[in-house]
């Protein structure tokens, strides 16, 4: 199922961020609660689908997303992430 993320750290007085990834040939949407350095919390929202804030919702850009739902993507995944210095826990969406 697709789902929607809208960009609202874009306009947002709390500091939050996303960063893109590639994973499996295919880029993958990451949100951190802070800067990708310095945060609380770190969401794997999923699979970008079409173009990354292709949409707009309002003046807000809006990114379509297909949640990880698979184990063994989730694992490898996390596993990629803590590889690369992700110190907190891997939560999906």
């Amino acid at each position: 199922m697709i789902r929607q993320y809208k960009h609202f750290e874009l306009k947002d007085e709390k500091p939050s961020s996303v960063d893109v990834i590639r994973y499996n040939n295919k880029d993958v949407l990451l949100y951190y609660s802070g800067s990708k350095d310095n945060h609380d919390l770190m969401i794997v929202l999923g699979y970008v689908v079409g173009k990354y804030m292709g949409k707009q919702y309002g003046d807000i850009p809006v990114t379509n997303v297909e949640p990880i739902a698979d184990k063994l993507q989730r694992k490898e995944l996390s596993d990629l992430l803590t590889s690369r210095g992700e110190k907190g826990p891997v939560n999906f969406w």
